[in-house]
């Protein structure tokens, strides 16, 4: 099989990575949708590493452990600027620094590798090619090691949970608020209680995601479990008074708003057809006035007249 093409044109994702993983390939395979790239790094079959660019933005790690509150923002300036010096890589140094544990940021690069995952699945087509003894990170030797079949089964199982978030939070535009008293006093999980924090009434759902440090779909899933228990509640971005005004618009023009192409010509033919017709009373009555009518052709002094009485 050409690692080489369009899926699911040419072979489904999942088929092509577990072909990927059964013939223990070592490299990256790249994958495009539009104007967004990802890209999975393999070593012998397992996923390695991963990253995503969407819209033009990249997230690399350092910037995400920043976001997510794991390395304060004076940590990782020094941290960078070290690396710069030494061409130790980031993440290498916060390890021998004791910052993070080889645990830890082995933890945070499986989570970073599911995200990708979880974004990748969404996608209905997109190209892709694999590129063997490719590397992604090539100089970083904290590395984790997945299954990509328990990969694509996590993220099968997260896809059949996304209706039920979206029942409740219909886009990553709106805006949730803390209600004054929760309806259920329940115990919050560490994560819940950060989303919470999070939550002032401000930010649209797509930047608590970005702050959270959990990721979107297990942002989604507190605030989803948040607004169940009575703690939080939704706001739409749109004003209520823009949804008013849409209401009270005349129903003779709904379809002008709407910009309707056949509405539109419809409607000056009829005023043409008004106008014509109005135009044309007037001007029977004045020829008739003017004693002209024994000068039109017998049929057309019959159509005038017929058009008259009317």
């Amino acid at each position: 099989m050409a690692l080489q093409g369009k899926f699911p044109h040419d072979v489904e994702l999942s088929t092509l990575l577990q072909s990927i993983y059964l013939d223990k390939k070592t490299g990256v395979l790249y994958l495009t949708k539009n104007k967004e790239e990802a890209a999975l790094g393999f070593e012998n079959g397992f996923v390695v590493a991963s990253y995503i660019i969407r819209k033009g933005e990249f997230e690399s790690l350092p910037t995400y452990l920043v976001l997510s509150g794991k390395v304060s923002e004076n940590v990782m300036k020094k941290m960078t600027d070290e690396s710069k010096k030494s061409s130790i890589p980031v993440e290498e140094l916060l390890v021998e620094e004791g910052i993070l544990t080889r645990r830890e940021l082995e933890e945070i690069i499986v989570f970073k590798i599911q995200e990708v995952m979880d974004e990748i699945l969404t996608w209905r087509e997109g190209w892709f090619n694999f590129v063997p003894e490719d590397r992604i990170y090539k100089f970083s030797k904290v590395k984790a090691k997945v299954d990509p079949q328990y990969l694509l089964m996590e993220g099968v199982r997260r896809q059949g949970e996304w209706p039920k978030m979206k029942s409740k939070i219909s886009s990553d535009e709106v805006i949730p608020y803390q209600k004054e008293v929760p309806e259920i006093d329940v115990e919050l999980s560490p994560r819940e209680i950060r989303v919470l924090e999070l939550v002032n009434g401000k930010r649209k759902v797509k930047e608590i995601a970005k702050l959270s440090g959990i990721g979107r779909f297990k942002t989604y899933e507190a605030l989803y479990h948040l607004i169940e228990t009575g703690w939080i509640e939704i706001k739409e971005e749109e004003k209520i008074e823009i949804k008013k005004k849409e209401e009270v618009v005349f129903p003779s023009l709904r379809f002008y708003e709407k910009k309707s192409f056949i509405g539109i010509i419809g409607s000056i033919l009829l005023c043409f057809a008004l106008f014509f017709s109005v135009y044309f009373k007037i001007f029977l009555k004045n020829f008739k006035q003017m004693n002209f009518m024994p000068y039109i052709f017998e049929e057309e002094r019959k159509v005038a007249e017929f058009l008259w009485k009317k």
